[in-house]
């Protein structure tokens, strides 16, 4: 696919991605900007690092081969989550129920750390809040930041981008 280079085009990338809520997109962005593309397919990216209800985790297939994979190899992660999902099942959890509790934690935290990119608050010190300068920006093809390309509340958009293969949170 092309990258887009007008508002229709831009439109027909987020319906082929599957964006659930392409109407944000129109009413937050005035103008098409190039910016609005990049900061879409960033958004787009963190979704797929979600945990989707629809296609739960947590099944008991998938959890025996999680289980495997980390008998096999103990560097992909803690044992204790399987007798965390074990006792959440015993007591009547659906694989679909601890997927959402996932799914809404997951969201909470990429919304809190892209809002920290906008306005750090380092420990509601204002001096040093003030001096942390985070945020990002496009590059030039030297590798330095365009100032024009700063991308500010995308913690707002975050919502916007999700799939409609996903369930509102």
């Amino acid at each position: 696919m092309k990258f887009p280079r007008s508002k229709k085009e831009f439109l027909h990338l987020l319906k082929k991605f599957g964006a659930a809520d392409i109407e944000a997109w129109v009413r937050e962005r005035k103008a098409f900007k190039a910016n609005d593309v990049y900061e879409y397919l960033f958004l787009h990216e963190i979704w797929r690092c979600f945990e989707n209800p629809n296609d739960s985790s947590f099944t008991n297939e998938r959890m025996e081969r999680k289980r495997a994979r980390l008998e096999r190899n103990p560097r992909y992660g803690d044992p204790t989550q399987f007798k965390i999902v074990e006792k959440m099942r015993a007591a009547g959890i659906s694989p679909s129920d601890i997927s959402t509790l996932i799914l809404h934690a997951q969201f909470d935290l990429a919304h809190q750390f892209l809002y920290a990119l906008d306005d750090p608050n380092i420990g509601k010190d204002a001096e040093l809040s003030e001096a942390m300068k985070l945020g990002v920006y496009l590059e030039d093809d030297s590798d330095r930041p365009i100032k024009s390309s700063r991308w500010s509340c995308v913690h707002e958009m975050l919502r916007h981008a999700r799939p409609s293969s996903y369930p509102k949170v």
